[in-house]
């Protein structure tokens, strides 16, 4: 047992100890006083019902008192306890057992009895070597003490049932220590082992085996854990499997322009010279190809940038009116399949010095999405103008579906789909909105659920 068992079976069994203890302990104190003061209460009550009984019933006096011993032992002799009659002097004058007469005592119960309290001692007695408990009741006549009556009980049965109650108790907690702790193991081997499965997933993972699928049976977060993990095993092998492809792509690719220039390049090393037709014909041919890896370097560095969010934009001078032309023109046989029409409406031509390529990305994906959710032979209304602010305003105006406002606040997430049954570009509203925010523009999104959409992209006339 090792690793996260060992740390839970230990914490677990550590508490489980502790309270178990601390159980023990409170309950050893009550066990303890339990039969302590059982003990202290019965010897107590036959003293004072002894000492009560000879006040009210008896004629008590320094010169009749022996007269009174033997009536005394009589009537108040009590199986559980030996009853002693003491004098004022703490010697003995009779016992129920007849042991110890004439001996005199000076514990602390006497001593107290003496001065007219009821007295309790606990002790060893010397002539036994046995535990016992004395309790003591002064006998009073005329306000002074003549006699004192005194109960004394061993001990020793006592604390033999504490101690077996104590062991009782003991084994019980013992029984319960290895029940908790066989539970414990068990839980913890729940716990550990699909933790252990993730383990050993994640090290195959690293091997590059991404066929690895957990368990999801569990409804807790080891199942929500096995879940994400194989959902990242998932993407993990797309992203490999996209990898590959593109290496395979790009490798294609640069190999085709390489081949021409490494065959050209040996022909014209190795061939006749001066051959001008021949070695004019093979250097464009060589420009040709070198042209075309850069232009692949380019794409290749687009895509890198795309990816690390460091895009930099291609400013020129252009109509977005033409733009808007274009993208309508592209978009309208999406749309012509589901009947619907798309209106532009516009005054005037209007220039914008920006990105032409990127803000077409932008409206053809909010074009795109206007057709998606509109309903069939419904219409969608393209506008674009000037503010007086000296921006331009394109809005994009579908009657459709609508977006519901739980999910309005979240459709410029990133990945963020309103319908998931619904095709996408690619593109997201996420990365339109940052096209935008790149040009140093705006844009807001109005909706009502079946009513239809908004969407208005704010644009400075330079960026």
């Amino acid at each position: 047992m090792n690793g996260i068992k060992r740390r839970i079976v230990f914490n677990f069994m550590f508490i489980i100890l502790l309270t178990i203890l601390l159980l023990l302990s409170v309950f050893f104190s009550v066990v303890y006083n339990y039969y302590y003061n059982g003990v202290t209460n019965a010897l107590m009550n036959h003293a004072h019902t002894t000492a009560s009984f000879a006040n009210r019933y008896m004629t008590l006096s320094i010169s009749n008192i022996e007269q009174n011993l033997s009536q005394i032992k009589e009537n108040f002799t009590y199986d559980q306890a030996e009853l002693q009659i003491l004098d004022t002097e703490g010697t003995i004058l009779i016992t129920s057992s007849g042991f110890n007469v004439n001996k005199t005592v000076d514990t602390d119960d006497i001593k107290k009895a003496l001065r007219g309290e009821s007295g309790i001692w606990k002790g060893v007695n010397k002539s036994t070597d046995e535990k016992i408990m004395a309790v003591s009741t002064p006998i009073l006549v005329d306000g002074k003490v003549i006699i004192v009556a005194r109960y004394m009980t061993s001990l020793e049965q006592i604390d033999q049932k504490i101690k077996s109650t104590m062991i009782f108790s003991i084994v019980i907690a013992l029984s319960v220590m290895l029940i908790v702790f066989m539970i414990s193991y068990k839980l913890a081997s729940n716990i550990s082992s699909p933790i252990k499965n993730i383990t050993e997933a994640s090290r195959k993972i690293a091997k590059g085996r991404y066929d690895i699928k957990l368990n999801e049976n569990d409804r807790d977060e080891i199942g929500i854990l096995s879940k994400n993990f194989n959902e990242m095993a998932v993407e993990i092998k797309n992203t490999e499997q996209l990898k590959n492809e593109f290496i395979s792509s790009m490798s294609h690719e640069l190999r085709t322009p390489l081949t021409g220039i490494k065959g050209w390049s040996d022909t014209i090393l190795t061939g006749d010279r001066g051959n001008k037709e021949e070695t004019e014909r093979g250097l464009k041919i060589i420009n040709k190809e070198t042209d075309r890896l850069m232009e692949l370097v380019e794409e290749l560095l687009d895509f890198s940038r795309l990816e690390a969010n460091n895009l930099n934009l291609s400013i020129s001078k252009f109509s977005i009116t033409k733009l808007l032309e274009d993208v309508i023109l592209q978009m309208s046989i999406k749309a012509k399949r589901k009947g619907i029409q798309i209106h532009f409406n516009h005054k005037d031509e209007i220039e914008i010095i920006a990105d032409n390529h990127r803000l077409k990305q932008v409206f053809i994906n909010l074009l795109d999405n206007a057709i998606k959710f509109s309903n069939t032979e419904a219409s969608i209304e393209v506008t674009a103008e000037e503010n007086n602010n000296n921006e331009i305003e394109v809005c994009i105006k579908d009657h459709g579906i609508g977006i519901e406002n739980n999910k309005l606040e979240k459709i410029k997430e990133k990945f963020y789909q309103v319908d998931a049954n619904k095709e996408g570009t690619g593109i997201g509203l996420a990365v339109v909105q940052q096209l935008v925010q790149l040009h140093k523009g705006r844009l807001s999104i109005i909706s009502k659920w079946s009513q239809g959409t908004e969407v208005t992209v704010v644009l400075p006339k330079e960026v």
